[in-house]
């Protein structure tokens, strides 16, 4: 009977827990959704997000999506971003894509892909929301409820 209720309530911590990372993303979620109101920052954001896709893919012809509501600012980033990378001693020629947009559930950003579509960098403020929720999990987890006891290795 006492181990049943300890399990329970071992449970119930689990699942608060929980309950407050998901609260805690979804926040970071909203607050990623005011980025493309202040429109100065937000094309900064988009060359920058630009330049690293390009290094990244490290070919010479690229594809690049955004949201529709973003297209003007895309083409501006890109036309922006083709330059920096030039600067670096590379070339690159960019295409924005006008006939398939990205989702407004990306938040913002860009997708910027090679080689027919078949090599692709995400950096969409969702998909590097979602990367910094995994990669910082045990860190967060650390800051909100403290160290496990029951932990004996620590990295």
């Amino acid at each position: 009977m006492t181990s049943t209720l300890i399990n329970k309530s071992r449970l119930q911590v689990l699942q608060a827990r929980q309950e407050m990372l998901e609260t805690v993303f979804s926040e970071a979620q909203q607050e990623l959704t005011k980025i493309p109101e202040d429109k100065e920052k937000y094309q900064t954001l988009l060359v920058n997000l630009c330049v690293q896709a390009f290094v990244h893919l490290n070919d010479a012809r690229v594809n690049v999506r955004g949201r529709k509501a973003d297209l003007d600012l895309v083409k501006q980033a890109v036309a922006e971003a083709v330059e920096i990378y030039k600067k670096k001693g590379k070339v690159v020629e960019a295409t924005v894509v006008e006939d398939s947009f990205l989702p407004d559930s990306v938040l913002g950003g860009v997708r910027v892909s090679a080689l027919n579509d078949r090599i692709s960098v995400d950096n969409t403020l969702q998909a590097r929301l979602d990367l910094s929720s995994d990669r910082m999990l045990p860190q967060l987890r650390d800051t909100l409820f403290g160290q496990s006891p029951n932990r004996k290795f620590f990295n």
